[in-house]
């Protein structure tokens, strides 16, 4: 019989299947979650890695700081020229305190200047607002743009990618800027409103600290109120800033599903994410008294102040922003689309 046409045996067979079975594979959800968790990078990294983010672009820098000190001067220019003209004139009381303006001022100055300017005064007052308003949007604009530069991986224009980021993302910030509000007022009328009261009328004689048994505990009662009350409007900024993140890292639109994936990535890491931003606040504060405290060594001017405290406080502020959309990219691996190019958004037509 010819070889080649033999029929072959049972034995030249080799079961492959036991030899895949053999390697040990787990590719669930469970191994994939535990390699993504290993990949994150330290908070402390992160911060410091955006910190130097925005270190290095000096073009947009000069953009806040420009913007930061022209805003105040439309109040501060008309309250100057008020004061110039109705209070630098007068001459100290006999008996009376000196008057070193603006170091020291004695109390009856604001009196006199209130009854020489009844109608500049009240309109820089009705100002405000107004300026505060603006300033909170231009928050929004500045804060899609160091999330949008952050998440970029060619660095290129920063200036332009910062200003397309910011009008990329400026109506989605202002729709999670508008359902903030509510929970705002919420907490405000749950630490100062009717649930306060009711507590206050439990621990206290007729809900007055004044009539507590010990000055003391009305005191610590009150001071306990007010820490609770700005822990809870700082945890509630941290949840609207990690929904901005939200719709940054994964180019979204819907502000109202945005907070519901920030809550939730808030109650899984709340401890990285306040840590960060302690870190973050810290590090701002160390500056300020840095910054003063050499400007007194090295006897620098004061308008030496005007332009470093707002440079460190961009600064921080960028670094906190890059970190946070950062962190929630690294966690999420959500930022597959964040490099590519937006278009600026398109205005809806108005129905009228």
């Amino acid at each position: 019989m010819n070889p080649r046409h033999s029929t072959p045996s049972q034995e030249d067979y080799f079961h492959t299947t036991r030899v895949v079975d053999a390697f040990p594979v787990d590719d669930g959800p469970a191994s994939s979650k535990r390699r993504g968790l290993q990949d994150v990078e330290p908070v402390v990294k992160i911060l410091f890695t955006s910190i130097l983010l925005a270190f290095a672009r000096p073009r947009i820098l000069i953009v806040l700081m420009t913007v930061s000190l022209l805003l105040p001067l439309v109040v501060a220019l008309p309250a100057f020229q008020a004061a110039d003209a109705h209070i630098t004139s007068l001459q100290p009381v006999p008996g009376g305190s000196a008057i070193h303006l603006p170091q020291l001022a004695p109390s009856w100055i604001f009196s006199e200047w209130e009854r020489a300017a009844p109608t500049e005064l009240p309109l820089v007052a009705q100002t405000l607002p107004v300026l505060l308003l603006l300033a909170s949007l231009c928050n929004l604009l500045f804060s899609a743009g160091w999330m949008k530069v952050a998440l970029q991986k060619e660095r290129g224009h920063s200036l332009r990618y910062f200003l397309r980021g910011g009008g990329r993302y400026f109506f989605p910030f202002l729709r999670t800027w508008l359902l903030g509000l509510p929970f705002f007022a919420l907490v405000t009328w749950i630490f100062w409103g009717a649930p306060a009261e009711w507590v206050f009328e439990q621990l206290l004689p007729n809900g007055d600290a004044a009539m507590a048994a010990s000055e003391r505990s009305g005191r610590w009662l009150e001071t306990l109120r007010s820490v609770l009350y700005i822990l809870s409007l700082w945890k509630m900024e941290i949840i609207l800033d990690l929904a901005r993140a939200s719709l940054v890292v994964g180019q979204r639109n819907s502000a109202f599903l945005a907070l519901f994936r920030a809550i939730g990535f808030f109650l899984r890491s709340p401890f990285q994410v306040f840590g960060l931003l302690l870190m973050s606040f810290a590090l701002e504060l160390l500056w300020i008294g840095g910054v003063e405290a050499l400007r007194h060594l090295l006897h620098w001017p004061l308008w030496t102040l005007l332009l470093l405290l707002p440079f460190g406080r961009h600064v921080m502020r960028g670094a906190r922003y890059a970190a946070l959309a950062r962190y929630y990219a690294a966690r999420t691996h959500d930022g597959v689309g964040a490099n590519e190019e937006d278009a600026l958004p398109t205005l809806p037509e108005m129905v009228f």
